[in-house]
């Protein structure tokens, strides 16, 4: 039976949804070695999104120590490649993967919070300074 969560405010909402996903992606990367969610536009993924920076900030409020160095794990380049053949626009997941590309230029705190985001939410690499 599936469980019924009543909270109190679209924070609360925000938290629990950002909890439930970081610990999904986490279980799923470990145990299948992958994880992959798709979020559109609107209120509820830019809680999480912003709950997911959160948590990443607070265990490195300057982000010291990763790279701003945004991993390619292979979905993305796949999609384009499809949509390419296919002649299929997907304008939204190109600019995407192309981002992570320029992520690897420079290292500017944008890209720095974007990898420690997605590690917070999929367990997806990032490079650790040493």
């Amino acid at each position: 039976m599936p469980e019924l969560h009543i909270l109190a405010t679209a924070e609360d909402v925000a938290i629990s949804v950002a909890e439930f996903v970081a610990d999904l992606g986490l279980r799923c990367g470990r145990d299948q070695g992958r994880f992959s969610l798709a979020l559109c536009g609107g209120s509820t993924p830019q809680a999480l999104y912003q709950r997911l920076a959160a948590n990443a900030l607070k265990e490195d409020p300057k982000l010291e120590g990763l790279e701003a160095y945004v991993d390619d794990s292979g979905e993305g380049r796949w999609t384009v490649e499809e949509s390419v053949e296919l002649a299929v626009p997907l304008p939204v997941i190109s600019i995407a993967l192309q981002a992570r590309f320029r992520s690897r230029q420079e290292n500017p705190f944008g890209f720095k919070l974007l990898a420690a985001m997605r590690n917070q939410f999929g367990g997806h690499a990032v490079r650790r300074r040493t």
